[in-house]
């Protein structure tokens, strides 16, 4: 048995005070009726102190309420055992996953990940089946037991292995229960297929996931799953070298300045909460993408919070921009593309052949019902009746 809490375990030291508290009991002593107390003179009752237990029942039931309090709120639980091969030969069916999110291009995190995963590939033995999964956003195969089992034993790590050297980190979020998922679906779909009198049980798997475990990891797909009976889940840890990470992602578009122009960009600054660094600064990248063009902005952003600032258009922009952070022991994610806001053009078509300045025409109050913005580009085309409607580019 083991326990969630074991702290707690501590109050069941608890017990010794109902038993100090029943042996230092204080009692009056007996009284004695007397028919008259006219001619007496009044005297306080004298208290006696024993050394003695009484009421040894609520005493036990006192103590047993305390230990039972220690040991719920201490949360024991019965491990159950990995799925070991047994000694008759039957093997056991694993899935590995493996993280490839944005996460993982961290410094060290890419080849912390690929140690672990090869030494939870070396301890699979000959008769058993492993499948090796990635996961980010969604998750992908890259050797499901068919394949592993067709590759020779003493080749099957190698081959795993090279795969997952293939599979580089996306720049993906990290959807954990769509890996958890598809992993259980695969032992659910394996399981199925496994015929009477095989040597690989149908019960159950195991499944390890080699992860950092990063805070916006999604969980909320496991709810309402139904796991196959007997599965086991094994957590690989990875722990990046410098704790913590800031980065930058473009805000909703804010309005644009007093004197017209493009609005000014703006960048939301976000810090984990064990970031040591408070300090940044956010501005327009160089070409090379290291060095910042101009002045940059500072922003100061405790760990676990963000903060959002205006960043101004350079001169004469044209195209798509660069913005970098500066700050940042992890430089993964502090650079990022910004696209000056353009407005849509959308043409429409008015079948009527009246003028746009008649006051008694719907196409005089269409066209002041349907005025221009920063973000759609209105062109109202009258057209005649009987003419053909004109080609319009699909956009």
């Amino acid at each position: 048995m083991s326990f969630l809490a074991p702290l707690f375990l501590l109050g069941a030291l608890a017990v010794a005070a109902p038993v100090i508290f029943h042996l230092i009991r204080r009692t009056t002593r007996e009284r004695t009726p007397f028919s008259s107390l006219l001619f007496l003179q009044p005297d306080p009752p004298r208290l006696t102190q024993r050394s003695r237990v009484e009421h040894w029942l609520l005493l036990l039931l006192r103590a047993a309420a305390l230990v039972l309090l220690a040991l719920a709120f201490a949360r024991p639980f019965l491990r159950a055992p990995a799925m070991q091969r047994n000694a008759d030969g039957t093997a056991k069916r694993s899935v590995l996953l493996v993280d490839v999110s944005a996460s993982l291009r961290r410094a060290g995190l890419r080849e912390a990940s690929l140690a672990k995963a090869e030494s939870v590939l070396a301890k699979a033995g000959p008769a058993d089946s492993v499948a090796v999964l990635v996961f980010a956003d969604g998750v992908r195969t890259l050797m499901d037991f068919s394949q592993w089992s067709a590759v020779p034993p003493e080749s099957r790590v190698a081959q795993a292995m090279a795969r997952l050297r293939e599979t580089e980190p996306t720049w993906e979020g990290t959807d954990l229960a769509e890996a958890l998922g598809g992993a259980a679906d695969l032992l659910r779909e394996s399981a199925s297929r496994i015929p009477d009198g095989d040597e690989r049980t149908p019960e159950g798997g195991e499944i390890t996931v080699v992860t950092d475990l990063q805070e916006g990891s999604r969980l909320t797909g496991l709810q309402g799953r139904d796991w196959l009976p007997g599965t086991t889940l094994t957590l690989s840890t990875l722990t990046p070298q410098n704790p913590g990470n800031a980065g930058i992602a473009l805000a909703a578009e804010g309005p644009p300045p007093a004197g017209g122009g493009i609005p000014p960009a703006r960048v939301r600054v976000y810090s984990a909460p064990d970031t040591k660094s408070t300090q940044f600064q956010v501005g327009w990248a160089s070409a090379d993408g290291l060095q910042f063009e101009g002045k940059p902005l500072e922003v100061y952003v405790p760990p676990g919070q963000a903060r959002v600032v205006s960043l101004p258009w350079p001169e004469q922009t044209a195209g798509p921009g660069r913005i970098l952070l500066k700050g940042d022991a992890e430089p993964f994610d502090n650079l990022i593309q910004a696209v000056p806001p353009v407005a849509a053009k959308v043409t429409a078509f008015y079948l009527g052949s009246e003028g746009a300045d008649d006051s008694k025409q719907p196409l005089f109050f269409l066209n002041r019902a349907l005025p221009q913005s920063r973000q759609v580009t209105l062109e109202l085309v009258p057209v005649p009746p009987s003419a053909a409607l004109p080609e319009v580019e699909q956009g």
